[in-house]
């Protein structure tokens, strides 16, 4: 190879060097977030994880001054708008056991249908 010739392709072999230098690293940075995707994925926390946890967490429940939790209260005998449903029992032993069935009492059963919330 004459000096003529190598003159024209040392421009061309630092430019192919710079070239591969470049996408070798690029690669070991796909190579890197791919391992990292990976374990995430064999360690995850929550199903719904973002990866960072909140410095000040707000503490679970009820906070202080919002006032007492209570259950919703079962309506009065009054209020009650449906009338009185009579079931009428065709069996006179337990098919579980056999024993005889003994009258318990009555039992009040109620559905509250509640007021649409309104859309802001």
């Amino acid at each position: 190879m004459s000096p003529s010739e190598r003159d024209e392709f040392v421009p061309l072999v630092t430019r192919l060097q710079e070239q591969v230098a470049e996408l070798t690293a690029a690669n070991e940075e796909l190579w890197r977030q791919l391992a990292e995707s990976q374990r995430s994925g064999r360690r995850q926390a929550a199903p719904f994880s973002k990866g960072k946890r909140n410095s000040k967490p707000k503490r679970p429940g009820l906070k202080p001054g919002m006032g007492l939790f209570s259950y919703r209260k079962p309506p009065s005998v009054d209020e009650v708008t449906e009338p009185v449903v009579e079931v009428p029992v065709s069996e006179d032993s337990c098919p579980g056991c056999g024993g005889s069935l003994v009258d318990e009492g009555e039992s009040i059963a109620y559905v509250t249908d509640l007021l649409p919330v309104p859309r802001p």
